[in-house]
């Protein structure tokens, strides 16, 4: 009877620290939707990698590390520009929104590129975004490559 106990919990175990791959799509919208299928209408696909276990979600690209960058107070960010964790910025991506904190190669996931942008003297770049009835939206990437401003 222990061993059967043991044998499920191994089982257990061995499920909960494994890691399952997705495919984030982005349709003719913008839209973003996130599955372990084949993106339809043939779009081509971000491979992603959830990890479960101890480790807690790590969702991001396939061989990125999960180990993140360690402030003062002990919090752990997924990038070097704040205090965003893999989900946060996950979730940003997902609903196609920006935040500081977030870096440049994000807000392009978020996004796309930028339409236009403007190289400044001093460190920061603006990102120029044209929206409809010729409005634009700006984000400010500092040399570091992290979101510090937008409007």
């Amino acid at each position: 009877m222990d061993r059967r106990y043991l044998f499920i919990a191994a089982l257990l175990a061995t499920a909960d620290a494994s890691a399952a791959k997705l495919n984030k799509c982005v349709d003719e919208s913008g839209h973003v939707t996130f599955t372990q299928a084949a993106c339809p209408g043939g779009l081509a696909g971000e491979s992603i990698t959830v990890q479960r276990g101890g480790a807690g979600m790590s969702l991001g690209p396939v061989g990125s590390s999960a180990m993140g960058y360690e402030d003062g107070g002990g919090r752990k960010s997924f990038n070097h520009c704040g205090d965003l964790t893999q989900v946060d910025i996950a979730h940003l991506i997902g609903n196609n929104r920006i935040q500081v904190g977030m870096t440049a190669e994000d807000v392009e996931k978020s996004w796309r590129r930028p339409d236009r942008i403007n190289r400044s003297s001093h460190g920061n770049d603006q990102w120029v975004y044209d929206r409809a009835d010729y409005r634009s939206q700006y984000v400010y990437i500092d040399g570091a490559g992290c979101v510090v401003a937008w409007n």
